[in-house]
């Protein structure tokens, strides 16, 4: 019973953030203490609020009628951090190296005026439309209807031409509103053409030419290369 009495003092004096000091009072100011006080926690004993004011960011007390004691007893609380020192759980000068010094900026004016675009494609020129459209009537239901096209033309250098064509008119209308894979789309073709040799990557189309054997014609996809001779 003895030791388990000792035990709780122990405990309850540990966890009080209740403090008791003497601090000489021979200045015209007192350094309380490093902690953060709590505001309205401080009192001194025997000695009128009148005489003196707090300065919770400097925690010092200042006298404005100093008394004529050597000593005076101060009562008061703290937090068990100061909040006027810097915490961090790392250096910023051990990660700064890795943030991005010149963020990306968008100007509206620049992209009215056509000096600045938002994709650049370099010397190849693209078009394209995109559009989302409700149509209902008294003897139909709602139907949604949406159109992506998109055309892509120009010279990629060292005599490379670049053509292609995406279109898509069953764009997905679920919350996420993407298209996350390249066969979702009704269709894609790329073609690189450089002298006589020509590449088309995607959708393309395989017909045969004019003749006597029977004509037929597939879209199939995948790649296609063909240099003429």
């Amino acid at each position: 019973m003895l030791s388990l009495t000792c035990l709780t003092v122990v405990a309850q004096t540990d966890v009080s953030n209740l403090l008791v000091r003497k601090m000489a009072c021979s200045a015209d100011t007192i350094f309380i203490d490093s902690l953060t006080i709590i505001p309205g926690s401080l009192f001194i004993k025997g000695i009128d609020s009148s005489q003196f004011y707090i300065d919770h960011a400097g925690k010092i007390i200042v006298w404005k009628r100093r008394p004529q004691v050597d000593s005076v007893e101060l009562h008061y609380r703290v937090f068990p951090y100061d909040f006027s020192k810097h915490y961090s759980h790392k250096e910023a000068g051990q990660i700064e190296k890795s943030f991005a010094t010149t963020p990306f900026y968008y100007d509206a004016t620049q992209a009215d005026d056509g000096k600045g675009t938002f994709i650049d494609f370099g010397n190849v020129e693209y078009n394209g439309s995109f559009g989302r459209a409700l149509s209902f009537g008294n003897s139909q239901d709602v139907v949604l209807n949406s159109q992506f096209n998109l055309q892509l033309e120009g010279d990629l250098g060292d005599s490379i031409k670049l053509s292609g064509a995406i279109t898509d008119n069953t764009i997905p209308f679920q919350p996420e509103g993407n298209t996350q894979q390249l066969q979702e789309f009704d269709k894609v073709s790329i073609q690189l053409q450089r002298k006589r040799a020509t590449l088309i990557v995607g959708d393309y189309d395989i017909k045969k030419p004019s003749g006597y054997f029977m004509n037929f014609y597939k879209r199939v996809q995948g790649g296609f290369f063909f240099d003429l001779v």
